[in-house]
This record gives C-alpha cells, sequence and structure tokens, in this order.
C-alpha cells in the first residue's frame, strides 16, 4: 500500500496532539497517475520519508514545485525488515521521469534517484 505523503503531511499537522494510531489512508489523484515515478530515497521508517520529501520540497521548490510525492513500503525480508520508498509521481514516460531526475542532480550536486515503472 502506498502513502501519498502530502496527505501524510496534512495527517501529522492536523493531529498532532492526538494520539492516534490509525494508518494514513493513500490518497491517489489524477495528479499521481503517471506510468513512472522517481525514486528519491529508501529509509527505515515512514516518518523520515515524509519529512525527507517536506525538506526536499522546500530546498528545492524549483524542482519538486507541483509534484506529488508516495512512500511505498517494501518489505525486504527478516533480516532487513521494511524499508520505504520515497517516490516522485507523475511522470508518462521513462524520458520525462529521467530528464526531471537530472534536474535534481543538478540541483543537488551528489543527489542519487533513477526512474521506477508505477505498479
Amino acid at each position: 500500500m502506498t502513502t501519498d505523503v502530502s496527505a501524510a503531511n496534512a495527517e501529522q499537522t492536523t493531529d498532532a496532539e492526538s494520539s492516534s494510531t490509525a494508518a494514513v489512508e493513500p490518497v491517489m489523484s489524477a495528479a499521481t497517475a503517471g506510468n513512472y515515478r522517481i525514486q528519491v530515497g529508501a529509509f527505515r521508517d515512514k516518518n523520515t520519508a515524509v519529512s525527507t520529501w517536506t525538506n526536499l520540497s522546500n530546498q528545492y521548490p524549483s524542482v519538486f514545485g507541483g509534484y506529488d510525492a508516495i512512500t511505498e513500503p517494501a518489505n525486504l525480508g527478516v533480516e532487513q525488515g521494511t524499508w520505504y520508498r520515497l517516490q516522485v509521481v507523475s511522470f508518462e514516460s521513462k524520458a520525462q521521469a529521467a530528464v526531471f531526475c537530472d534536474r535534481y542532480k543538478l540541483a543537488q550536486q551528489g543527489a542519487a534517484c533513477f526512474p521506477v515503472l508505477a505498479p
């Protein structure tokens, strides 16, 4: 199950005082309906992935402005456990995704990212 990071941020902000443990439901809109995504990181916990998206979109608005991201859990087995893939969504082609990734790498020297096919 994937989680829209923007929705997760809103959930954390509005329910900061609440001790609710309800999972954030995925929110998929037309803006997240592309065939490709860009993976910009993988994290041991979902909160780190969400805060990383917040930091990236605030630090590089010319790159990430107007885009949404999701966290996608990946179970890597007993030894490694679940990791959360942070992916920018809504690219119609692998070429479009690669151009976006190149823009990110130019903005943040040493950044790592790569296109992935949406499930």
